[in-house]
């Protein structure tokens, strides 16, 4: 196919940002790591060629994965802020308001969270752009992929559910972390070869 994947596992090797979500005994940083390997593993199987970042600051990793011509980059997280008071427990692709083609990117992989069942039962998945003059969580957010929009690589921040969600439990688990990186997989998938 010779389509190249960068993933960006976040909140790991210095970014610069905030430390990672934690809840209980789950932690982000491992949590992307176990779902990466899944997606890593599916696209691979499927002839991608996969490059794992997890060093350096979040802008250095897209210009790298820029400088290699990557074709798509995907800033790897998880979300935490569950409140009880608020229907805002769902999973998120997020991409940058300004791409046109992360918006497309986004929605392929937004259809492949609906096939998850702790999804499902509780808000589904969006696909949503953030801004840079938008509330602080977009800033936070746009800052994993800001660098990477409509050109190579096209990018989006991947948090598929939240941490401190107890319905969100299922997700977390070895088949559920499978289930996340391969919806990931194949959304990616499914925008690369339409």
């Amino acid at each position: 196919m010779g389509f190249l994947v960068a993933l960006d596992r976040g909140h790991v090797g210095g970014t610069g940002g905030r430390a990672g979500a934690e809840y209980g005994p789950l932690k982000e940083d491992r949590l992307t790591r176990e779902y990466m390997a899944a997606t890593e593993d599916a696209l691979r199987d499927r002839g991608y060629e996969v490059i794992v970042y997890s060093d350096g600051p979040y802008k250095h990793r897209q210009q790298r994965a820029a400088a290699i011509r990557a074709d798509v980059y995907v800033a790897c997280h998880v979300n935490s802020g569950h409140r009880t008071d608020e229907d805002l427990d769902f999973g998120a692709v997020f991409h940058d308001a300004r791409s046109t083609m992360g918006a497309e990117l986004a929605e392929s992989i937004r259809q492949e969270l609906l096939h998850l069942p702790a999804l499902v039962a509780t808000g589904g998945a969006v696909a949503m752009g953030v801004k840079a003059d938008g509330q602080p969580w977009q800033r936070n957010v746009l800052s994993t992929i800001s660098l990477c929009y409509d050109r190579h690589p096209i990018g989006i921040c991947y948090e598929p559910g939240m941490i401190d969600y107890p319905a969100h439990a299922p997700l977390w688990t070895p088949e559920g972390l499978l289930q996340v990186g391969e919806a990931l997989a194949n959304g990616i998938a499914a925008y690369l070869e339409r």
